[in-house]
């Protein structure tokens, strides 16, 4: 396995950790020292549980986006209502200059709602991505931190199943070099 996973995508690691298993017949399927059902059905329950959290934080950067364009929609409609609602005072004979400086507040009033209301739904939105990266960025160092687990679990494991092996070969090595004394002796 290459060393080019720069900690960005915990579903590519899993995958690169899975095919890492499978592709090792030798080492591991033939040997039966790992149960491979256990290994592959943990690793899709990794899987199964990341999507819903990184939905929740994609659905809240949605929500954000929803809010600042509904906010943005009601500063609009709200100008508009004060510019209609002007025009139609404006339009009164009996009332003009009165209905001028109302329209005028009125406007000026919209638009200091829809600059306050843009300004929340910024700040809003800001505080909530924020929040949406940290809680990402938790999720995706728990599950690096378990995959780094489950691997230096495996390489302890290899290890003592390596010096197994050695000893083995050591013992029968022995036993072949018994063996050729005791028929040389005996000739």
């Amino acid at each position: 396995m290459s060393d080019d996973y720069r900690g960005n995508d915990v579903l590519k690691l899993l995958d690169r950790l899975e095919e890492y298993i499978e592709h090792r017949p030798g080492l591991m399927n033939q040997a039966h020292f790992v149960d491979k059902d256990t290994f592959f059905t943990l690793t899709h329950k990794i899987r199964a549980s990341l999507p819903d959290e990184v939905r929740q934080a994609r659905k809240v950067q949605s929500d954000q986006e929803r809010i600042i364009g509904d906010a943005r929609e009601e500063a609009s409609r709200i100008i508009e209502d004060a510019r209609n609602q002007a025009a139609l005072l404006v339009s009164q004979n009996d009332i003009v200059r009165q209905a001028a400086e109302r329209a005028q507040a009125l406007i000026a009033q919209a638009e200091q709602d829809a600059a306050r209301i843009r300004a929340e739904a910024d700040a809003y939105m800001r505080e909530k991505k924020r929040a949406a990266d940290d809680y990402e960025r938790d999720v995706r160092r728990g599950a690096d931190d378990y995959a780094s687990e489950v691997l230096d679990g495996l390489h302890v494991f290899v290890g003592r199943i390596l010096a197994t092996i050695e000893r083995g070969q050591a013992r029968l090595e022995e036993q072949r070099t018994e063996e050729a004394e005791r028929e040389d002796e005996e000739q």
